[in-house]
């Protein structure tokens, strides 16, 4: 990564992050230029402008209710799961995340070609996509603790990319990845409230489809398939004991309930090598 991108990363306190509360200043962002839209080829109409049809069901029918209106006083827990089974066997699986400007997108997975200039698929401007990571290093024999820190990933250059060393105990990779989840998702809620995604004049609103992308198993398997166990167990295990860092689930389950109905969160699992930048921002936190 440009070591003057990784510079210009806020770093706050995660404490902050984790409570909810904005820290001071953070309203604050450098003055953007309009990005030029690029020439189109053809078959790419509206390439970035974000008029196709959202991605994903409505919440109703990722609930599994919308056939059965009559009795939907209980909700159940909407499909959390990104799949890229959703697009074609022409797509590379980095064709699938699109950036432009400060952010990432989803592609259209009815495009057929790219745009000559640009060189990505048409994408949606509603489907926001932010990448998450959390690591430990091995504690070294002056040292107490392992050292942790966390990264969120908007796109190159946002204001919204977030970095720090995570100092509380216990200091543990797990800990540092549910930190990173809950930064991401605070940090969405905060730009549907204030600043916008753009392409040109255009905003970016109302965002209908959050992807939080990460390489890890844990958050992927804890979100989309274990807590709800966990919620109809009482927060207990299979085993009637309780969960690890529950308080950190928990807050997981209250910022991705907050952002639904409004917004489909979903979770991508993908290969470390498609997280890289994430990967290289949390190496620099902890070797500064």
């Amino acid at each position: 990564m440009d070591e003057q991108v990784i510079k210009s990363i806020p770093i706050i306190k995660v404490d902050n992050i984790v409570k909810g509360n904005r820290p001071r200043g953070l309203k604050a962002r450098k003055k953007r230029t309009t990005q030029k839209t690029p020439n189109l080829v053809v078959n790419t109409p509206g390439c970035g402008v974000g008029h196709h049809p959202p991605l994903l069901p409505s919440y109703d029918e990722r609930c599994g209710l919308e056939d059965n209106k009559e009795n939907n006083n209980d909700r159940l827990t909407p499909s959390r799961i990104f799949s890229p089974a959703l697009y074609p066997d022409y797509f590379k699986p980095e064709d699938i995340t699109v950036e432009w400007g400060y952010w990432r997108f989803l592609a259209c997975p009815t495009a057929n070609v790219k745009c000559s200039d640009c060189g990505n698929f048409p994408f949606h401007l509603g489907c926001l996509v932010v990448s998450i990571d959390g690591e430990c290093f091995t504690k070294l024999p002056n040292e107490l603790q392992p050292r942790c820190a966390m990264a969120v990933f908007f796109g190159h250059g946002s204001g919204h990319n977030r970095v720090t060393k995570i100092k509380e105990t216990p200091n543990t990779a797990q800990v540092a990845l549910l930190k990173a989840c809950i930064s991401a998702l605070i940090e969405v809620i905060n730009v549907c409230d204030v600043d916008k995604p753009k392409h040109g004049d255009e905003y970016a609103h109302p965002l209908h489809t959050l992807v939080i992308q990460t390489d890890s198993p844990y958050i992927y398997q804890g979100v989309t398939e274990w807590m709800p166990k966990w919620k109809a167990n009482g927060w207990k295990n299979s085993r009637g004991r309780a969960i690890a860092n529950e308080s950190l689930w928990r807050l997981v389950d209250l910022w991705v309930r907050h952002l639904e109905p409004t917004v489909a969160v979903q979770f991508w699992l993908v290969p470390r090598e498609l997280n890289s930048v994430t990967h290289e921002m949390t190496k620099w936190a902890l070797e500064n």
